[in-house]
């Protein structure tokens, strides 16, 4: 293991700055994963601003595609999603299985994550592969709070996915499948 990244993932963010005073690169990867996506995924927002200070690539991508805002907002790191929203975060960026970061949310339930992205103006109506929505993956985790806050957002309660399932059909409000 890399120096800089046994250190980002214990938390040690003074550490990490003086690694990067001495001149550590800071994009360099380790199983796919820059210091970064590392930081954000063990929710380390002192690290997270140490490293996009000193100018971490807010867009990397570990070896499922997903970039940091997609790891914040799926594990509930809420601080560490804003962070990288005002350091320009793609919100609409998709990862591997073509899910952006409100469905990652929506599929775990996170309601202020999935609130933040909303409230940027994260696109309630984007597809993975299989045509889900993000209302679909809701549903289907039962997530009350989030289902109503697309609804009253505007999202499609009808939409279908490649399965002609629709949020509706998932969460049990119809006996039968629409389309």
């Amino acid at each position: 293991m890399k120096l800089l990244h046994a250190v980002t993932c214990k938390k040690y963010s003074q550490v990490v700055e003086g690694l990067l005073i001495a001149g550590t690169e800071i994009e360099a990867c380790l199983d796919g994963k820059t210091p970064l996506i590392i930081s954000v995924e063990a929710g380390d927002l002192e690290t997270a601003k140490v490293l996009l200070d000193w100018e971490a690539v807010v867009g990397a991508r570990d070896g499922d595609n997903q970039t940091a805002l997609h790891l914040a907002a799926a594990n509930g790191h809420d601080l560490i999603t804003r962070l990288l929203h005002q350091w320009g975060a793609d919100k609409e960026a998709k990862d591997k299985k073509g899910q952006t970061a409100l469905q990652l949310v929506a599929a775990n339930g996170y309601n202020l994550a999935a609130r933040l992205l909303i409230d940027w103006g994260a696109d309630m109506e984007a597809m993975d592969e299989g045509k889900q929505r993000a209302l679909y993956l809701i549903a289907a985790n039962g997530c009350n709070p989030i289902i109503r806050l697309l609804t009253d957002k505007g999202a499609s309660k009808e939409a279908v996915d490649d399965l002609e399932w629709s949020a509706l059909n998932v969460r049990g409000a119809l006996p039968y499948k629409v389309g």
